[in-house]
């Protein structure tokens, strides 16, 4: 975070059991593309600009599909871990 000049980068893991069919949106099942619904990650690093404390700028990077549960590679940072099918 850089706070003279108002940006925040940041790297998130999105990981996929692929287990998942569909999700809920505004009351109805809507189910996830076929390029989902296999176990794989996405490393995604994201650049935010802010003016006056609102976002006015994204600019991101994704490298993926990638193996399932291979984490970060970060070191000394928290291992990949799977959540439970009913959270």
């Amino acid at each position: 975070m850089d706070t003279q000049r108002q940006i925040v980068f940041a790297t998130f893991d999105f990981m996929r059991r692929g287990n998942v069919e569909s999700w809920t949106f505004e009351g109805r099942s809507v189910p996830y593309p076929e390029g989902m619904r296999y176990p794989n990650e996405i490393l995604n690093t994201e650049i935010f600009k802010f003016v006056n404390g609102k976002i006015t700028r994204v600019e991101a990077v994704f490298e993926g599909p990638q193996s399932y549960m291979r984490g970060t590679g970060w070191p000394g940072g928290t291992q990949a871990e799977s959540r439970p099918i009913d959270e």
